[in-house]
């Protein structure tokens, strides 16, 4: 015996295929790929944004498998002029990131720039600071991009005015974080 299905159900259930089709594509980043468009608040042309998800906060939207970019010979001169930057509290949160999991912090002070990554750390119980610095320095380095000097320390004198400097020199934080390490112990 032939079964005859209601011609309503089959319009509805092809009226539902092309709204999940049509979904789908409007889900898909149209400017993903495309590099003459600033992502983020602020973004000075030719710039990518990459953004930070903190953990446990959903997504907008799905976060790509694999990086494309393609460029004309005129954007590419345009790239040239401009120099690679990365979001700072991008880099910040891979090098907490890095560090979650390692027992013996009780607290740690993260600061990234354009050239350093800075870790001041206070350590929980009878750890050996020594080896904890070492530990976290690997781990931060192993991080983020190579071109970056990570600094790790336990002294609450030099995470102090470390962190201040982010509330009295934001604008030239790069080099007077970079005089205060090297004129640390």
């Amino acid at each position: 015996m032939r079964t005859v299905r209601h011609p309503l159900i089959v319009i509805s259930k092809i009226a539902l295929f092309i709204s999940v089709m049509a979904l789908a594509g409007a889900c898909q980043n149209p400017n993903a790929a495309r590099t003459d468009q600033g992502l983020g608040r602020g973004a000075p042309e030719n710039t990518v944004d990459v953004r930070y998800v903190p953990p446990g906060t959903p997504t907008p939207e799905p976060l790509a498998d694999y990086g494309l970019v393609r460029v004309d010979a005129t954007q590419l001169r345009r790239f040239a002029d401009n120099p690679l930057r990365y979001d700072r509290t991008l880099i910040a949160g891979i090098a907490a990131q890095s560090i979650s999991q390692m027992n013996g912090i009780r607290y740690a002070s993260i600061i990234a720039t354009d050239e350093t990554v800075f870790v001041g750390l206070e350590p929980s119980g009878d750890v050996d600071a020594a080896k904890l610095i070492a530990r976290v320095k690997q781990a931060v380095e192993s991080a983020v991009p190579g071109f970056y000097r990570v600094y790790a320390t336990t002294d609450r004198s030099l995470i102090q005015r470390a962190v201040a400097l982010t509330e009295t020199a934001p604008d030239d934080l790069d080099r007077r974080l970079s005089d205060l390490l090297s004129i640390a112990p």
